[in-house]
């Protein structure tokens, strides 16, 4: 309570919470033993939550649509294409990123946006289609521009604004509607707005998407040949372990962290290796999150590259931005 400005309102409440930390302590111990990397469990803001808070936190929601995504997808789409999917472009082995570097962070070329906290919302998709958007843009040579995550809760139809959603979904409703608009010009507040959707065609500024692809599933050495040449990744993932994590690289087994049970978007922004204590090393994806910067290593948080560790390469998808129009 000392340690996160935690104050509660009864005496019941405050039981109510004790519980849940207990809870929480024992689940964090048992992710700790579970570890094959270097990641630390330890308590976090997050440890007086129930399981059903915790999941507010998330918010990507695949349903029924999981068995579209299998190992065999040779291709991100079928060759029975939706009008939304034809409007995906192919995804293409990316031959000349042969020669990569061994680590990469573009947070170091200065196109990824500051860490948001989407509180209460689960709206992680809207802010891990947005956040790719806003640095593919940046790194067209515009300015890094904050755009609206707050659009695609209100406006979005195709999701579920505060009840979760895909990104592809969001992805596809920025072409449809000619772009997306700044944070300035509509701001985040971690709540559906009660007038419905706000933005319309006076909004002069807007970044649009010119086309999307996901990366088949599995196919951890193609994610790593886009964001070398490329850009950063939106991603989905199994995130249940990540509410107990403080620092370090994750690599979960599948009983604890079930690669098919989806539940988070995110934004792979680099990868690199790390050594570990028995001199062995472990390659690792960057992640961003959006848990605000006083969660994990000050917002981001690291995970084995190459397994598919909680999911990591199951739902996967790459936007190139179109620029600013009106």
């Amino acid at each position: 309570m000392r340690d996160h400005d935690k104050v509660y309102s009864s005496v019941e409440d405050l039981l109510r919470r004790h519980e849940n930390f207990v809870t929480n302590v024992e689940k964090a111990e048992d992710y700790q033993r579970e570890d094959s990397g270097t990641a630390v469990f330890e308590v976090n803001k997050f440890f007086d939550l129930s399981d059903s808070d915790l999941q507010q936190l998330t918010g990507l929601n695949l349903d029924s649509t999981l068995e579209d995504i299998q190992p065999s997808l040779q291709a991100p789409f079928s060759s029975n294409q939706t009008d939304t999917e034809m409007r995906a472009f192919q995804f293409n082995s990316l031959r000349h990123g042969d020669d990569l570097p061994e680590a990469f962070d573009w947070r170091a070329e200065g196109v990824i946006s500051k860490v948001k906290e989407q509180g209460k919302c689960a709206c992680c998709w809207a802010f891990s289609a947005v956040g790719v958007v806003e640095a593919m843009h940046a790194i067209q040579g515009n300015n890094l521009t904050e755009l609206s995550v707050q659009q695609l809760v209100d406006c979005d139809m195709s999701n579920g604004g505060c009840n979760g959603g895909r990104m592809d979904d969001a992805l596809q409703y920025i072409i449809d509607n000619g772009g997306v608009v700044s944070d300035q010009a509509y701001p985040y507040k971690a709540s559906e707005s009660e007038r419905g959707c706000l933005v319309g065609e006076e909004e002069g500024f807007k970044v649009k998407v010119k086309e999307y692809s996901r990366i088949p599933y599995g196919e951890e050495e193609e994610m790593k040949k886009w964001v070398a040449t490329r850009g950063p990744l939106s991603v989905g993932m199994n995130a249940n372990g990540l509410f107990y994590y403080s620092g370090g690289v994750i690599d979960l087994n599948q009983r604890l962290c079930n690669p098919k049970a989806q539940n988070h978007a995110l934004i792979i922004v680099g990868y690199g290796e790390e050594e570990k204590k028995d001199g062995t090393s472990i390659p690792y994806w960057i992640v961003k999150n959006s848990w605000g910067s006083d969660w994990g290593e000050k917002g981001y948080f690291r995970i084995r590259r190459g397994a598919d560790t909680c999911g990591i390469s199951y739902f996967v998808h790459g936007a190139i931005t179109e620029g600013i129009g009106a």
